[in-house]
């Protein structure tokens, strides 16, 4: 299932990931696949949407770190996290998710425990703030950097952005 997600309908693709899985050493293990793809382990994802759902800068730079240092690129980890927030959606608003989410069955019960955790508009709100970051991340000559300032930028506030440009609005220049 790692490879099919993995190719997205593309059969070749698909055949070409299996040939590769073909000269691993037995036992082949979902960890092997995921690292063979260059994916991100679901489980470090959904402690990644957790931190970010609980506003942890802490423990979100940690993990990039982590991640970063595993050989994960960042634009994995983003299009990771982008799909562990659309499962959590499907899974507040849906009451069998089972067949609309991209997440395994071994980590279905994790997600909906978070989701069970926070309310629909944060996720929403966290999505919204990921538009864009993808193609900033892919043009970026620094990845890592921009991961985590984008990741970081998730946690601030509609409200304290409002304010803020409130008090900028007002600012009036001195006269001389």
């Amino acid at each position: 299932s790692l490879i099919a997600k993995h190719s997205q309908g593309g059969l070749r693709d698909a055949e070409s990931l299996l040939d590769q899985v073909s000269l691993l050493p037995p036992p082949i293990t979902k960890l092997n696949i995921i690292n063979l793809i260059g994916a991100v382990p679901e489980e470090e994802l959904i402690i990644l949407a957790q931190s970010l759902l609980e506003k942890d800068p802490n423990s979100i730079l940690n993990i990039c770190n982590n991640l970063i240092n595993k050989g994960k690129e960042p634009i994995a980890i983003l299009q990771g996290i982008a799909s562990i927030l659309r499962d959590l959606v499907v899974t507040k608003v849906t009451n069998d998710s089972t067949f609309l989410c991209n997440i395994s069955k071994e980590n279905s019960e994790n997600l909906k425990d978070l989701a069970n955790s926070t309310n629909l508009d944060h996720i929403l709100s966290l999505q919204a703030k990921l538009k864009g970051s993808e193609n900033h991340i892919r043009n970026s000559n620094q990845p890592n950097l921009w991961l985590e300032i984008h990741l970081l930028g998730m946690l601030a506030d509609e409200d304290s952005k409002e304010n803020n440009q409130r008090k900028i609005s007002f600012v009036k220049p001195k006269t001389t």
